[in-house]
Formats: structure tokens, C-alpha cells, sequence
């Protein structure tokens, strides 16, 4: 604090001092000391405070900002001759020193001006620490280093031989430390189950932080099959929640077989949920009509134990009916199909027919129905969905072209003429 009140007021003073000799020849161009300030990217810094402390001792003697150019200059009745070190932004010293009485000092004089350009260093720290178990050190650990804000894995890094890890440069953030190895429950910084729980580590620039360890335990492990009817069902998303919090703890895909394994997870109560990333399928959480993760069955794995569950079946919506055809009638046509192959594990619980003028009719499960509203003497085409507790089928192949009409009438007089015979 006593450093920024100097900062401000010597700020107040020389902005006064500045203005008073504008037409003394106030500018830059006069000036004993100036540079320009760029990112690590070579942009320019606009902005960024410069302060010049005392070399004798951490107090300020005068301070500026860059323009948006990222120059900065300091006038001769701003600086006089002297020996300096020069902060730039809140804790970057010339030539990227990490504190005062690192920095490089620096002669300036009137007679012979100084350029001092900075390229800041990227607001970093490190952190360190420790992964064990109820063996010992941990070796080969993952860790990776998860933005607070973000949720975002940002780094990983593996521990050594003695269960020890660093990450030597991470951006200045707040950060949650997630522990993984084979054979071990996923564990987060403070040996917490989640990173809910966990507490955030702050990472200051040029800040060493040390003592992020945890405790990894046993892992409990969850397995089962996921089908649709007979059908083993790859590719689909099988998710542990923790039954009171409906958190997600484990996530993985079934293999071609349908099989799944859920390991790394804590001992405790799970609900399983397993659903289709392209949306072919419904998602089912095992045990619920519902799609709340809290509200399924409980699974209880234990520590170094595993759990299979059993086979897990999906539906889906049926096939498309095939087959369709149509028999034209004054302004009506009767349309026929047959059900679908495949009725995606759950019962057809009816079925749409739609003209390719835009007339409908259903049914809740016979095969044929009439389409009235046709226009006589046009052509149209049908198409059939079907429909079930998953939802609606895309649309069959059309039926061949039909024209609805008023079929003709008989004729009303008929005559005959026989021949080859004499009546008697």
C-alpha cells in the first residue's frame, strides 16, 4: 500500500509539472528515459503502467503509461540524473526480473538519453506437490491443472518416482487439481471426491505454490452391457451420477459388444444412465422412467471391488413402414402398408399417412386408412410413418401415383342384334 500511494501521488505531480512546461518544450522527444512495451505476441501494450523506483530503496520516483502505441517516455522534470530499476504492469521489472531487488539498475542522465523497451513476461506461477496412497508415493500419476472459471483442463504433467509433480509455468488463475492412476478412484487437490468439493488453488504470477497433494484410495469399478432387444448397442454413452447430488462421476463408450466399464470411481452409491450421442436411441436412466439422475436405482461399489449391473435396453423409434400402396376414389384414396421390421424395442402405437398434397389420416395400429379432401383428377403420392413411445419414424418410401375421380356411369340403354339364328 505504501508503494501505490506514492505511485498515485507522484502520478498527481508530475502530470501538474508536465502541463506547466508545454510551451517549454514538455514532449517526448526531450525525454531521459523511453521505450515501448509489447506483449510476448509483439503487440503493443496500451495501458500498461511504468514506474521508476529508487535504486537505493523500493519507493517510487516517477511513474507514466503507455500509449497506444505502447511507448512511454519520462521527461528531464519528471527523472533527473541518476541510478533507477523500472517496473512495468504490477510485477514485471526490466528484462522480465521478478522483483526489485533482482532488477537490473539502470544509469539515466539528460546528456545521454536511455531506451529501455520491455516485452512483458506471461503472468505465470508454478505450483507443486505430492500424490500417495495407502502405500506411499504414487508414481506415474496424471494430474491436470482445470481452470476454475473455464472448467477447462489447461496443463498435465505425470508424478516421478517419489509421487512429486510441478507445473513450472501456469497462467496466473484459479485452478482445481484432478489426480488419476490406474487402479486408483480420480481424486481432486485436498483429496476431494469432486471438484465441487475441492478448493480452489489461486496462482499468482511469479507465485510458487507448493503443498497441492491428495490421498488416492482404492478404485471401485462398474460394469454391465447395453442393448437394444438381442442387439449389443456400440458407441453409446454410459454415465455414473452420485445418487444424492446427481453429479456425473464417470463417463465412458460401449464397444462393439455393448460391454462397459466404469472404474477410477469412489466407493459409494451410483445411478447409471445411458444414452446415444446421435439420438437414434432414448436415454434411460436404469431403474426410472425419469431422466433424473437421482431418481434411479442405486448401485453401491466397493473399494477394489467390481459391480456388474447387468444389461441395460434401449429403445428407439421404429423403422419406417414399407410396402404403401393406394386405391383412388372420388376424392379419397385408401392407402395399405406393411408394419415395420423393426418397432426400436418399444410397441407401434399408430401411424401416419400423408399425401403429397398435404392430407392425413391415422390410425392407432391398423395398416390401411382413407385420405379424404383430394382434388379429382390429380395425381398424388402417400407416404406412412409410425409411431411409438420413443417417437415418430422417418417417412416410408411414396406410394405409386394415384388419381382420385368419380368412376363412370353404366349406359342406360342396351340393344342387341343376334345373328346366325332365325327366331321362331
Amino acid at each position: 500500500m505504501r508503494i501505490r500511494r506514492s505511485v498515485m501521488a507522484f502520478g498527481a505531480v508530475a502530470a501538474v509539472a508536465c502541463a506547466s512546461l508545454i510551451f517549454a518544450g514538455c514532449q517526448p522527444s526531450g525525454s531521459v528515459l523511453r521505450g515501448r512495451v509489447a506483449t510476448t505476441g509483439g503487440e503493443s501494450a496500451e495501458g500498461i503502467p511504468v514506474a521508476v523506483f529508487s535504486n537505493a530503496s523500493e519507493s517510487v520516483v516517477a511513474q507514466t503509461t503507455t500509449d497506444g502505441n505502447g511507448d512511454y517516455s519520462f521527461l528531464p522534470s519528471m527523472l533527473g540524473d541518476g541510478t533507477y530499476r523500472v517496473l512495468f504492469s504490477s510485477a514485471d521489472w526490466w528484462q522480465n526480473a521478478a522483483d526489485w531487488s533482482s532488477a537490473t539498475p539502470v544509469a539515466v542522465s539528460a546528456a545521454e538519453p536511455v531506451t529501455l523497451d520491455e516485452t512483458l513476461a506471461p503472468a505465470v506461477g508454478s505450483v507443486a506437490g505430492t500424490v500417495t496412497d495407502e502405500s506411499g508415493p504414487v508414481a506415474g500419476a496424471t494430474v491436470s491443472a482445470i481452470n476454475a472459471t473455464t472448467n477447462r483442463s489447461v496443463a498435465t504433467t505425470t508424478t516421478a518416482g517419489d509421487g512429486t509433480y510441478t507445473f513450472a509455468q501456469l497462467p496466473a488463475a484459479g485452478y482445481v487439481f484432478r489426480f488419476e492412476s490406474s487402479g486408483h478412484a480420480t481424486r481432486y487437490n485436498d483429496s476431494a471426491a469432486t471438484t465441487a468439493t475441492a478448493p480452489v488453488v489461486q496462482v499468482a504470477k511469479n507465485a510458487n505454490v507448493t503443498g497441492i497433494d491428495t490421498v488416492l484410495s482404492a478404485q471401485a469399478t462398474i460394469t454391465g452391457h447395453v442393448n437394444s432387444g438381442t442387439t449389443p448397442l456400440g458407441g453409446i454413452w454410459v454415465a455414473a451420477y452420485d445418487h444424492s447430488t446427481g453429479r456425473a462421476s464417470g463417463l465412458v463408450g460401449t464397444a462393439a459388444d455393448g460391454r462397459f466399464t466404469l472404474d477410477r470411481l469412489e466407493a459409494g452409491g451410483y445411478t447409471i444412465a445411458a444414452f446415444d450421442p446421435n439420438g437414434g436411441y432414448a436415454a434411460q436412466v436404469v431403474g426410472t422412467t425419469s431422466t433424473d439422475p437421482t431418481q434411479g436405482t442405486v448401485f453401491s461399489p466397493t473399494a477394489g471391488g467390481t459391480l456388474d449391473i447387468g444389461t441395460i435396453d434401449l429403445v428407439a423409434v421404429p423403422d419406417a413402414p414399407t410396402g404403401v400402396t393406394a386405391a383412388p376414389g372420388n376424392g379419397q384414396a385408401t392407402v395399405s402398408w406393411i408394419a415395420p421390421a423393426a418397432d426400436g424395442g418399444s410397441a407401434i402405437t399408430g401411424y401416419t399417412v400423408t399425401a403429397s398434397s398435404g392430407q392425413t389420416c391415422s390410425t392407432t395400429g391398423a395398416l390401411g386408412c382413407t385420405v379424404t379432401g383430394l382434388t379429382n383428377g390429380t395425381a398424388v403420392t402417400f407416404t406412412v410413418t409410425a409411431t411409438n413411445a420413443v417417437g415418430t419414424s422417418g417417412p416410408s418410401s411414396a406410394s405409386a401415383p394415384v388419381a382420385p375421380g368419380v368412376a363412370p356411369s353404366p349406359p342406360m340403354f342396351v340393344s342387341a342384334t343376334l345373328q346366325g339364328s332365325s327366331a321362331k
